[in-house]
């Protein structure tokens, strides 16, 4: 199934949805457009029972150079939480299965914040992290201001908020702003890779864990209450299979699937 707006496309193949910011003249910058159609997608794919994991990037070299300065108004300063990044950032927050960044290239300010809005990310050695507002006068919106503290500490998100400084690959995984780096070389294979495992790996432990874990944690309804996932271990059908394809030294074929 493949889904396309103008600057954004969406392809589902074997369970991974493969979100793709394609406006490589722009380096992918989040225009209201982009971020409309990635708010779009993001809820329909969520819906979409065949959706096992969820992959954003940037079509070429790059994953996004952030917010379009051109549409600053429409795409940043319409909302006092910042407006249609922010929105777009909680719309990937909110999907329920796995959900995974892949970067390269550039990683720049408001797109570092959608980036981080992935549960993880998975980055090439190429990538080039900054949080830039201060260049521009800007202000990186409220909630993505919380999250790199929550993701560096204190005292590195005022290092980056305050100079707008580029940081290495490897600095940008040591302090947290990254999941993991791998050889640019190795990037497509390793992306395949987490999204195959992602796939394959129990929904059943990811949906309990992913509610306990969520920056915004859902409080209504079965998929935001872990203890009842955990009322449910014992007579998992997951748990079951898992079990006994372990004593079989299989690899099990995980059945249950979230409503």
């Amino acid at each position: 199934m493949v889904s396309q707006a103008p600057t954004l496309t969406s392809v589902v193949e074997q369970g991974i949805a493969t979100v793709t910011i394609n406006d490589p003249g722009r380096r992918n910058a989040l225009t209201p457009a982009t971020l409309r159609a990635l708010i779009r997608d993001c809820e329909r794919l969520d819906a979409d029972p065949a959706v096992r994991v969820l992959a954003v990037r940037g079509h070429g070299a790059d994953f996004s150079a952030g917010v379009a300065i051109d549409h600053l108004e429409e795409a940043l300063l319409g909302a006092p939480d910042g407006g249609l990044l922010t929105a777009a950032c909680r719309a990937l927050a909110r999907v329920r299965v796995p959900t995974l960044a892949l970067l390269r290239g550039v990683c720049m300010g408001g797109a570092w914040q959608l980036a981080a809005s992935a549960d993880m990310s998975l980055a090439a050695q190429d990538v080039r992290v900054a949080i830039t507002p201060a260049k521009l006068g800007l202000i990186l919106p409220e909630p993505g201001v919380r999250l790199l503290a929550r993701r560096v500490g204190l005292d590195r998100a005022r290092y980056l908020l305050f100079t707008g400084d580029e940081v290495s690959s490897a600095r940008a995984e040591a302090w947290g702003l990254v999941t993991q780096v791998v050889p640019a070389s190795e990037f497509d294979a390793a992306a395949a890779g987490w999204c195959a495992r992602l796939r394959d790996r129990s929904d059943f432990t990811q949906a309990a864990v992913g509610c306990l874990l969520a920056e915004e944690p859902i409080s209504a309804g079965p998929d935001g209450n872990f203890a009842r996932y955990w009322a449910a271990l014992a007579g998992s059908e997951d748990l079951a299979l898992g079990t006994d394809a372990f004593a079989r030294k299989e690899s099990p074929q995980f059945t249950w699937r979230r409503q």
